[in-house]
């Protein structure tokens, strides 16, 4: 069954049997008539972990151009006019008890401690660098995306055929 080998990833179901091959290593027929493991855990590491981190990449991929930009609309309440913020480490104790938009004189009701945290320690580290922020978005966006593939073939792992 060589000339499966040029294929990444390749199922074949015949007669209750499957051709399992994925990254030109050579696949194994296995009976799957009264096999009550799914065919997932067979196809290796690598596999498995495929579609999650296609998705990673395609969402990595996506917003990678907003790293070279900067600050803009929002984040001048949030971040740069944010004394709390700006404080770094020692503003997060502050940053769990005050709302999001405090210093703008708005009253939304946002408490978005998280985020805003996740910029105290971002100017700590990194001063008022935009780029850093965005990359950090990014690569949160990304491993979202990395998760939630991983989260949905849990989910749906009975109807994986």
């Amino acid at each position: 069954m060589d000339y499966f080998n040029h294929f990444n990833l390749v199922m074949l179901c015949v007669n209750n049997y499957r051709y399992i091959n994925y990254f030109g290593v050579p696949g194994k027929l296995i009976n799957t008539t009264n096999s009550t493991h799914s065919v997932l855990p067979n196809m290796g590491f690598a596999a498995y972990y495929l579609h999650a981190t296609l998705a990673a990449v395609f969402a990595f991929i996506i917003y990678a151009n907003t790293i070279t930009h900067g600050y803009v609309l929002d984040d001048a309440g949030v971040i740069t006019n944010n004394v709390y913020v700006q404080q770094g480490f020692k503003g997060i104790g502050n940053i769990l008890t005050t709302e999001t938009w405090h210093f703008e004189n708005i009253k939304l009701g946002y408490y978005r401690p998280l985020s805003v945290i996740t910029f105290a320690v971002e100017q700590q580290f990194f001063g008022g660098n935009a780029q850093v922020s965005h990359l950090v978005n990014v690569l949160l966006y990304a491993l979202t995306a990395f998760l939630i593939c991983l989260l949905l073939r849990l989910v749906f792992k009975r109807y994986n055929s």
